[in-house]
């Protein structure tokens, strides 16, 4: 069976016509019955169509195994693997909303939708003993994170103190975040000279930190007439999610957030 055959077998099992599984899904009547006959629902769809039917999202498939994920994929990458990203921030949400309603949380944030919200920029946090979940919704920036807790707690993944020290020592000192953000705002490394033209401040310093620090390369190139030094941002995008996370921090009172805490060990236990 396909997911459509599927759809039609569960939602009859169920006892329900296609204009109420569409009411619970959002959609039309029609829209159920071109996936019966044949169609595929939008896979950011999926959670929403087996919560509402009461199954699991691998039972859509007709598998219990590992075939549906292939399955699931597949729809996900479709023929544009660049709007995969896009398809999985979707797909994400709706799971965070189907696990919310379990934990009755779930009225909050039902109608939210992930770029198309009257909350403007909201900040969504689950928070278990299991894990935390974050999403922000916004249309122009918008992620869901998963963080599933390790087994002897996220205490034992952190960094020691002092290597944290470190990194805010550094990125606190004058003009370092400046210079960060201006290298990582260019495509390929470029002359200190360069640097400090566009900045109009002397970047020697910072950049040579920012190197130590692991937050940029310096680079020696071989020319004519000698050698010389450049500096570019690392390749490895761990600073933009952390630069971001630390923007969202600083500008809560921006934000709506919304919280639901069920956590009942300290987070770091």
């Amino acid at each position: 069976m396909n997911v459509g055959e599927n759809i039609a077998r569960y939602r009859k099992e169920k006892g329900l016509k296609q204009s109420e599984l569409g009411e619970h899904i959002g959609v039309s009547a029609q829209a159920v019955s071109k996936w019966e006959n044949g169609g595929a629902p939008d896979v950011t769809l999926l959670p929403k169509i087996a919560q509402a039917l009461d199954i699991s999202v691998g039972m859509l498939f007709g598998e219990s195994g590992g075939d549906w994920k292939k399955q699931a994929l597949a729809e996900l990458i479709g023929d544009d693997p660049e709007a995969a990203v896009e398809k999985v921030c979707g797909f994400l949400w709706e799971l965070q909303k189907g696990i919310s309603e379990p934990l009755g949380f779930s009225d909050v944030i039902k109608d939210v939708g992930f770029v198309n919200t009257p909350l403007g920029q909201a900040n969504v946090r689950i928070c278990q003993d299991s894990g935390i979940w974050l999403a922000n919704i916004h249309q122009d920036f918008h992620y869901s994170l998963v963080m599933p807790e390790p087994a002897d707690g996220f205490a034992s993944v952190l960094a020691a103190p002092e290597e944290y020290e470190k990194i805010f020592s550094v990125l606190g000192r004058k003009n370092r975040c400046r210079v960060l953000l201006w290298l990582y705002g260019q495509k390929r490394p470029v002359s200190l000279h360069k640097i400090e033209t566009q900045l109009h401040i002397p970047a020697r310093d910072a950049l040579e930190d920012l190197v130590d620090l692991g937050f940029a390369q310096k680079l020696e190139v071989e020319l004519e007439e000698g050698v010389s030094v450049v500096y570019g941002p690392l390749s490895n995008y761990s600073q933009l999610p952390f630069l971001y996370f630390l923007q969202s921090f600083l500008h809560e009172q921006d934000m709506n957030i919304i919280s639901y805490d069920m956590r009942k060990k300290p987070l770091l236990d």
